[in-house]
């Protein structure tokens, strides 16, 4: 065969093995540049370089103002300030930490105050490997401390090569008060908020409005206090309509200075969910601020609850898990997959998964609450029992097991447990009126429908937050072929007249 004649043979082979190799060469290099790129993020709190409280708070503030700004472009998903807090003081390294978070990469640095200067140093590691993807530090005079911010805030998101145009630039430089007395009040506000107990919801109501004070225009505290007065009522046994009415106005504050607040649109729906009964409005609300922010956790967390009253179980339990992509250490986000896999009647997969955030969490007094609901339908009152002492004793009520109770956890039967169950509801409320809604499931468990629907009313009169609960409560399927059960959906709005 002629040369000529072999060129024209191998070359299109060797052409087609050009080809593939460059095919290769680009899915080897896309498949690297996407494994680098960074979809997660812990911003941990700044250490402080000295002694100075003040130094520390400023970092603490400084951390959270970074969450909301890089969380809200909405390209990257950063872990909440009550996610990173935990690890102000612990002693793990910060890839550690990330793993923990399971974060693709974590922001770590320090902070000094001196001579009126701020001074910060900053890294962006890779948490897979401990790369160094960025470092940077600041040295401004502290009056212009957030200018230095603003800075922080650019340079951290083109460090991650988030895309920045006119919208997200405006999302950088958006201050949400320029008062760091304000922000050290606000965000000692949320620190007591998420502590979740009566004493520390009045501490974080006294910050919120410490805050408010420094700062007539801080739209965030504004929506803090709209939080803390929410759950008032829950966790210290404020009467609703004393605490739901100035957690509205709060909120409607805060969205009067700042309607693009995904905080405050939060605060509104909650206070139309478990207060005002406006399903449509609560909705709509939760919506919103999604859309405004996709990384605010308590949005996804409330609207859970919301689409579990409804019935909706499935999005309920993917707004969960939603939750638990952006704060996945949360207990109280956690326990959000058991409360809706009670209503929706999966009892095995909730005691399952409740155990587990009980053993990782043991002072987490909550979710002894919720698997004591599902030992319940199980009909495992020995371990009910454990679980409703359990949870007194976290909270700081008297967990004495008296006979009433031992015998409740021997019970031969239902209507001997509910029983023992009813009488022990008195004991405990020493002559003052024991809790409605408890009472209403109580009766309704033991077939007596005059006394749970007489209850029940007191309970929804009450605005007790369980009422929302109505169309799906387990504990009142007893009552559901009843007629007047129907008339007490449509008084809560959960039927049409």
């Amino acid at each position: 065969m002629l040369p000529a004649a072999k060129k024209r043979i191998y070359l299109p082979i060797f052409l087609v093995a050009a080809l593939l190799l460059v095919i290769v060469g680009i899915w080897f290099w896309s498949s690297r540049n996407a494994s680098a790129k960074i979809n997660s993020m812990a911003v941990l709190p700044l250490r402080s370089l000295t002694n100075d409280g003040n130094s520390k708070a400023l970092g603490l503030g400084l951390t959270d103002t970074l969450i909301i700004k890089i969380g809200g472009l909405k390209q990257v998903i950063v872990r909440p300030i009550s996610a990173v807090t935990p690890f102000a003081d612990a002693p793990q390294n910060s890839l550690e930490i990330g793993k923990k978070l399971n974060v693709d990469a974590v922001l770590e640095g320090t902070i000094q105050q001196s001579e009126g200067r701020v001074r910060i140093n900053v890294r962006l590691l890779r948490v897979e490997n401990g790369e160094q993807i960025w470092a940077s530090n600041f040295d401004e005079d502290s009056t212009k401390f957030f200018d230095l911010q603003d800075r922080l805030t650019e340079q951290t998101a083109r460090a991650l090569k988030l895309k920045l145009g006119a919208g997200e630039n405006e999302q950088i430089t958006k201050r949400f008060t320029n008062n760091t007395e304000a922000l050290d009040a606000y965000q000692k506000g949320r620190y007591f908020w998420n502590r979740r107990t009566a004493d520390d919801l009045k501490t974080a109501i006294n910050y919120f409005q410490q805050a408010i004070q420094k700062d007539p225009n801080y739209a965030l505290a504004y929506s803090g206090l709209a939080d803390a007065y929410s759950l008032l009522s829950d966790y210290s046994g404020a009467l609703p309509e004393e605490s739901y009415p100035k957690a509205k106005e709060a909120a409607m504050k805060a969205l009067a200075l700042d309607d693009n607040l995904a905080e405050a649109h939060t605060s509104l729906a909650y206070v139309k969910m478990y207060y005002d009964r406006d399903w449509q409005g609560a909705e709509s609300e939760f919506r919103r601020a999604i859309t405004l922010n996709p990384n605010y956790a308590s949005a996804h967390q409330w609207y859970a609850e919301y689409l579990t009253a409804m019935g909706r179980f499935d999005e309920a339990l993917a707004e969960t898990r939603r939750a638990k992509e952006i704060n996945p250490l949360s207990p109280i986000i956690n326990a959000g997959e058991v409360w809706t896999l009670y209503f929706a009647r999966r009892y095995d997969e909730a005691i399952q998964r409740g155990r587990e955030i009980a053993e990782l969490n043991p002072n987490f007094a909550e979710i002894q609450e919720y698997l004591k609901r599902c030992y319940d339908q199980k009909e495992m009152y020995p371990e009910a029992i454990t679980a409703r002492q359990l949870r007194r004793k976290l909270v700081g009520l008297d967990a004495t097991e008296n006979q009433i109770l031992k015998t409740a956890a021997t019970a031969a039967n239902p209507a001997d447990y509910w029983q023992k169950r009813l009488e022990q509801e008195f004991v405990e409320s020493s002559g003052e009126s024991p809790q409605a809604f408890n009472m209403a499931e109580i009766y309704a468990r033991l077939g007596e429908k005059d006394n749970a629907f007489e209850w029940l009313e007191k309970a929804t009169q009450n605005r007790h937050y369980e009422v929302i609960y109505l169309r799906v409560a387990p504990n009142l399927d007893p009552l559901r072929s009843d007629s007047r059960f129907a008339a007490a959906l449509r008084r809560v709005r959960l039927e049409p007249d």
